[in-house]
């Protein structure tokens, strides 16, 4: 199949939506498809390239510091005609473009879901800029097979009057051999190299307001986790970092709660750990997430979308999605006391989760499936 993928961004950029596009896109050209990516050009990038199989344009100035809709209008332009489907990732004004170009040429659309509500959702107007409301009527009113990563999503496009068979739930993929469980003797010597020696609580992604930081140091200090040994590492940058390091100093944790910055490999950093925090207001399906239940961590998670597959005792914590942050501080405590024998446990729980459906091949497979039905389908109507 040729396949066409219209997203804002893709690596180097290092979002949730840009890290799942370009696993399929390997994913999909390893298994033979010819996959062509139209993306905004970033600095320093080359306006073509070859990458794991796949084509990557970039479309635009690399100086620009705004959307070029033109040269995506034009990219879309060249190469919609000669795909079979299009995916866009995330919605977006976009996702418009990509909707508008489906109905012109004929081709299936299908647009990946983010976030819900105000940060990536129907509700976010800041992803449509002017005149949201009226570029999500055309969206809706549109053909589009819109994929949404968990119930929370689907449920949210179903209150908008999003028709079922226009909803496919997939949830992303995550490399089971290059995120897998270290030995004993490796989260030993892990974490040694990270001067750890207790419990080690870890959360990876961006320090922005959804992934709701703020609620995790207090429920950091509640705890009083300082006290019983434990450490919490946060990899990664963003907005926030000066707040939450000052939040963290006003409520004397900045020796437990270590801030790590951007990390050469954060594979090490998982493998240190036993445990990860997720403590967003609003998540689409986090790969962090899926990352750190592949190497076997036990995952403390609040109650939003892309948090399904976590059973509260069995291979997790789960949370409600609150700014209380009681419930997050109990969880915190009954992980730290967990006994080794229930964590190994549950440790091994999160790993087989994730072998049961969430592999890059297997969901890859899915969303193939799912290309060509629609592209018969296109074909024979």
């Amino acid at each position: 199949m040729k396949i066409l993928f219209a997203l804002t961004f893709y690596p180097p950029a290092t979002g949730g939506a840009e890290i799942k596009a370009a696993r399929l896109a390997g994913a999909l050209a390893a298994r033979g498809h010819e996959v062509t990516v139209l993306a905004r050009r970033l600095p320093g990038t080359p306006p073509l390239e070859e990458s794991n199989g796949v084509r990557v344009i970039r479309l635009g100035r690399e100086t620009d510091k705004s959307m070029d809709w033109p040269a995506f209008i034009g990219g879309l332009r060249g190469f919609a005609p000669r795909a079979d489907v299009i995916h866009n990732f995330l919605l977006s004004s976009l996702s418009n473009i990509c909707c508008a170009a489906g109905a012109f040429y004929g081709k299936p659309v299908f647009i990946s879901v983010g976030g819900t509500g105000v940060y990536g959702g129907m509700k976010d107007k800041t992803a449509f800029g002017r005149l949201a409301g009226l570029k999500w009527r055309h969206i809706a009113a549109s053909r589009a097979v819109f994929i949404a990563p968990g119930e929370m999503s689907r449920a949210e496009l179903r209150a908008a009057a999003i028709k079922p068979e226009r909803i496919e739930i997939i949830n992303n993929p995550v490399d089971l051999q290059k995120f897998a469980p270290p030995s004993p003797e490796e989260r030993k010597n892990f974490k040694a190299k990270l001067a750890i020696s207790g419990a080690a609580f870890i959360f990876t992604g961006r320090l922005a307001e959804p992934k709701a930081l703020d609620r995790l140091l207090k429920a950091w200090a509640a705890a009083d986790m300082q006290r019983k040994g434990a450490t919490l590492l946060l990899a990664g940058a963003g907005p926030l970092r000066e707040e939450l390091v000052s939040l963290a100093d006003s409520l004397g944790v900045s020796k437990s709660a270590r801030f790590a910055g951007i990390v050469p490999d954060v594979r090490e950093y998982l493998r240190a750990c036993e445990f990860f925090t997720l403590s967003s207001r609003s998540e689409g399906m986090s790969n962090a997430l899926l990352e750190a239940m592949s190497c076997g961590l036990v995952p403390i998670a609040t109650r939003v979308s892309g948090t399904d597959m976590i059973s509260d005792g069995g291979n997790g914590f789960m949370v409600a999605n609150t700014d209380d942050v009681s419930a997050l501080s109990a969880a915190l405590a009954a992980a730290a006391a967990v006994p080794p024998e229930q964590l190994a446990a549950m440790s091994r729980a999160a790993r087989k989760t994730m072998e049961n459906g969430y592999s890059l091949d297997s969901v890859c497979g899915r969303l193939e499936a799912l290309y060509l039905r629609a592209a018969c389908a296109k074909k024979y109507n």
